[in-house]
């Protein structure tokens, strides 16, 4: 018989109403493990005391139970009201906790209004403060929302004077960059109108000089424009410096050619007064040829000595100086002392320079007539001024290495600011750095600050310095003493250099928080052992 459509239909119908009926029960059951889930992980949020992450459970724990039939939640339901109240009862006590530390923040921060300190470390000082209030947490009750507005209104109030340091900051970092512009538009026009057939070569070494310095006096600059504007000088600085190291390659070729035949003069067939005669030349094409590296140099000149010498002596040997000769060169000898005397008297740190002393010792070294007994005396004191001329320059030396000294704690505390910044925003690549010395901070931003390190490079600096350091570092201080006895023996001890150490020190990182007393104990022991 043929089935009936309308029953085939009815019995279709029936056969997706169960279809239905069997997906609405499956999917009620997957909410209900859902379900389960939640609540589990809700009793276990509040167990590890993460109170933000359990309530935002507890939210999507009380939808998804709103949501299914009671018949499914009824025992469910039960256990999400008991961590509920737990929940509650938790952030309660929280609230009762940190309620007397955010009056405490909030008093400190009126303190920064009320008398500020310098802008950078009013800045610092600040965003300590507001690392402190967010790890207390949110806000959940209504005395703790006037707190947090009493917070805020007080550090936009103590960020006023900040503000225009930093404006100044920007702006004398846009000065810098105009000035490094200005130096390579005058290297670059310096290289390019320069006949350097007959150029002044002494000059372009000066000058390739200066402008080093200058340009790192310009400091710093923002990165972005300043990276290529650095490529730029390097650039002009190389072709400088190329031409100028032709200049001394050639010069010491020269130089190298003199001492040769100084050196045949001694095996030569002339007699002594003879020879003398050529080396007073030599000598004075010596002086008349231009710039040199100064190792190089120095090499050179001791064979040129040592031979010119040989040359003296022979002629000594030989008697053959006349006593008006001898007397003659004694006068100058002593006019040369007298003249050294006198450049001693008035020369100061800052105006000292080695070329002087080593231009003196030469002039000196040319009086090859003088009897061995006067020259000994007169050497003598010359050797006397030579030593007061050293002092005046090792002068110029400490100055010069606590100016460093200097600069490298400025720029670890730079570098400190920028630390945090970037922690706190969350881009390590944003970290910019004064000097290469400071690269290995950019890879580890992110890690713990390096306390212990810290600790023991502040106290290798203190035993450096001869200080004591505080009575709660006294055991690290004796394993430092120890690991530094260790690390000696077995070879000739060796003095620690003040600045290798402030070199560690700026290589560690990162030091974006409580690092200014280690910094300020660090940097003071080391310039008492610069004064020592």
């Amino acid at each position: 018989a043929t089935p009936n459509p309308a029953y085939t239909e009815l019995l279709h119908g029936i056969d997706r109403m169960r279809e239905a009926l069997a997906r609405a029960e499956a999917h009620e059951q997957h909410l209900k493990t859902r379900l389960e889930e939640l609540i589990s992980a809700l009793g276990a949020e509040i167990e590890q005391g993460a109170l933000m992450t359990a309530f935002g459970t507890l939210h999507h724990a009380r939808k998804l139970s709103n949501a299914l039939p009671e018949k499914y939640v009824a025992d469910l339901v039960k256990t999400l009201n008991r961590d509920a109240a737990r929940l509650a009862e938790l952030r309660d006590w929280q609230t009762f906790a940190t309620t007397p530390k955010r009056e405490a923040l909030c008093e400190a921060i009126q303190v920064l209004v009320d008398h500020p300190v310098e802008p950078s470390d009013q800045a610092d000082r600040i965003k300590l403060l507001r690392a402190d209030w967010n790890a207390l947490g949110p806000v959940t009750m209504s005395q703790d929302r006037k707190l947090a507005n009493q917070f805020n209104a007080l550090a936009e109030k103590a960020f006023e004077p900040c503000r225009a340091f930093f404006a100044e900051q920007a702006q004398q970092r846009k000065t810098n960059l105009v000035e490094r512009r200005k130096i390579c538009e005058q290297l670059q026009s310096y290289l390019d109108t320069t006949n350097w057939e007959s150029a002044d070569k002494k000059a372009a070494e000066k000058i390739m000089r200066t402008a080093r310095d200058e340009w790192r006096r310009f400091h710093p600059v923002d990165r972005s424009p300043g990276r290529p504007l650095e490529a730029r000088f390097e650039k002009l600085q190389g072709r400088l410096y190329d031409l100028v190291k032709a200049e001394w390659d050639a010069n010491l070729k020269l130089k190298g050619a003199i001492v040769d035949e100084a050196k045949a003069l001694l095996g030569g067939d002339a007699d002594a007064v003879g020879s003398i005669e050529v080396a007073k030349r030599l000598q004075r094409r010596w002086r008349e040829i231009g710039v040199t590296p100064r190792r190089p140099d120095q090499i050179l000149w001791r064979e040129f000595r040592t031979a010119c010498d040989s040359i003296f002596a022979a002629r000594a040997e030989a008697k053959q100086q006349s006593a008006q000769a001898e007397q003659d060169a004694v006068e100058a000898a002593n006019a040369l002392v007298v003249e050294l005397e006198e450049v001693v008297a008035t020369t100061t740190a800052a105006d000292a320079d080695e070329r002087i002393l080593r231009e003196f010792k030469n002039r000196f070294a040319d009086l090859s007539l003088l009897p061995e007994r006067t020259r000994r005396g007169l050497q003598s004191r010359l050797d006397e001024l030579s030593r007061s001329h050293r002092e005046i320059l090792q002068m110029q030396e400490r100055d010069a290495e606590r100016a460093q000294l200097d600069q490298l704690r400025r720029w670890d505390e730079s570098v400190g600011v920028e630390e945090a910044g970037c922690r706190s925003a969350g881009d390590a690549g944003a970290l910019s750095v004064p000097d290469p010395l400071f690269d290995p901070r950019r890879d580890c931003l992110e890690n713990d600050v390096p306390r212990d390190a810290l600790r023991a490079l502040a106290i290798r600096a203190e035993l450096l310095a001869g200080m004591e350091s505080p009575t709660t570092e006294r055991e690290l201080r004796l394993q430092v003493q120890v690991d530094q006895m260790n690390a000696g023996m077995g070879r000739q001890h060796t003095a620690l250099d003040p600045l290798e150490l402030a070199r560690d020190w700026c290589v560690l990182g990162p030091k974006h928080q409580g690092c200014d007393e280690l910094r300020a104990r660090f940097f003071a022991a080391l310039t008492r052992a610069m004064e020592d």
